[in-house]
């Protein structure tokens, strides 16, 4: 635990004073000794959009959507891919996030009761895609300026 602190109060320190390679290879060591760890993947990517490697960030950013889609967290994962829109809004993509536009499109809607994918339906599509059978057509614009 006393090293976990550690890690996290180091990196807050190499952030705030603009360290971010030290802070990029502190990161990239302890997601290789623990690569499940969802936190450090976050805090990688992060880390490397402030120090302006936004496209590795992007790889990054990408699995981690995908791990949450393919989990059953699908705000998380539409915020992430949300994120990744922020990071590169005129980014264009065949199957690069078809989890989570599975997992949007299965989200509920403000304006209509349920939702026009059930899990059953999720499941399916996400078996066909794993087959090659099922695609998505990813294309994102920045309407805001």
């Amino acid at each position: 635990m006393a090293s976990w602190l550690g890690l996290v109060s180091e990196l807050g320190q190499l952030t705030a004073t603009r360290q971010y390679q030290r802070a990029v290879q502190l990161l990239r060591e302890a997601v290789t000794q623990d690569r499940e760890n969802l936190w450090l993947r976050h805090q990688l990517a992060d880390v490397l959009t402030l120090s302006g490697q936004s496209r590795e960030a992007l790889l990054i950013l990408d699995e981690l959507a995908e791990t949450y889609a393919r989990d059953g967290f699908h705000a998380k994962a539409i915020a992430v891919v949300k994120r990744m829109q922020r990071l590169s809004p005129d980014e264009k993509g065949l199957d690069s996030k078809f989890a989570a536009v599975i997992a949007a499109c299965a989200e509920s809607r403000a304006a209509h009761e349920g939702t026009w994918i059930t899990d059953e339906m999720r499941h399916a599509y996400l078996a066909l895609h794993r087959l090659g059978h099922a695609h998505s057509v990813e294309v994102w614009l920045n309407i805001s300026s």
